[in-house]
């Protein structure tokens, strides 16, 4: 898609400075496979544009154009970045197929379901031996494995918390990714996984336990065989590394990592990256 095509979507003026193609969305922060349309409105976001090779549009304002100039990628000026940058994300979103290709969802026949579980009729795929009990949510874009066990009220594929304030207004974004969880994962009741910002995933590995009242968050990646227990909260685009530990009511701040082999134990208040096999305790909490 090239740039210089959205000035026919989004409502306002947009002046195109230099034109390039895209073919994702995403924040500076995020590193996407393909070409990326992304946005900036401070100076002190340039480093996160500078080092993210795969940026090759942004929606900027005009302040920042001419320290921009020199990465030779396409350049679209807006007195609201963000505004406009989300706006076209929701059109390209609910009116197109951008992020994915709608199909009728697909549910193995061998797996045991309860009656009052709801499923999208779209773009969900659930796999054999699965174990689903009563009142789970499962909504659009959510694929899982084979022999997974989900309890009773937990919510799968449900928009994550990004949202920002437009003047008087606070705009709620919607979310195009998924969720994907793998095979022999258990997940206990009262769970919330929330699906991936853009076209991305929250991904729960292989033999996973999940314990009650667990939240996690959008763009979250779970590695193999990490437990995490009752109330823990992991925020969006944190990355947990395999045979993870994470006690009882554990809050994790967003985009870190956690290192394989680590151990967080009870309260513990994780605010940056923890290396492998590493032990957090609450007194000492990164």
């Amino acid at each position: 898609m090239q740039l210089s095509t959205i000035g026919n979507i989004i409502i306002g003026t947009l002046k195109i400075v230099a034109d390039a193609e895209f073919d994702c969305l995403g924040l500076l922060a995020t590193h996407a496979d393909g070409k990326m349309l992304s946005f900036i409105e401070k100076e002190e976001y340039l480093p996160s544009l500078n080092n993210n090779p795969t940026i090759t549009c942004i929606i900027s304002n005009e302040s920042l154009v001419e320290q921009i100039k020199c990465k030779n990628i396409g350049i679209a000026i807006s007195s609201m970045p963000r505004v406009d940058f989300f706006q076209l994300h929701h059109y390209l979103l609910n009116t197109t197929d951008f992020y994915y290709r709608r199909y009728p969802s697909k549910i193995s026949k061998n797996s045991s379901i309860h009656p009052s579980v709801y499923i999208a009729a779209e773009n969900v795929e659930i796999g054999n031996n699965c174990i689903i009990e009563q009142n789970v949510v499962i909504k659009q874009n959510v694929h899982i494995g084979n022999n997974v066990y989900i309890g009773a009220g937990t919510i799968i594929g449900g928009d994550g918390f990004e949202c920002f304030r437009n003047d008087n207004q606070i705009i709620n974004v919607q979310h195009a990714g998924g969720v994907v969880i793998k095979d022999n994962v258990s997940i206990h009741e009262n769970v919330c996984i929330d699906k991936g910002l853009f076209r991305n995933n929250t991904i729960i590995k292989e033999y996973c336990s999940i314990d009650n009242f667990v939240h996690v968050a959008h763009n979250v990646i779970i590695g193999e065989r990490t437990r995490i227990a009752a109330n823990a909260v992991i925020s969006g685009r944190t990355v947990v590394g395999h045979d993870v530990w994470i006690g009882p009511s554990v809050t994790i701040s967003n985009g870190i990592e956690i290192g394989d082999n680590s151990s967080l134990t009870m309260g513990s208040i994780i605010t940056k990256s923890v290396p492998s096999g590493k032990t957090v305790m609450w007194k000492m909490a990164f």
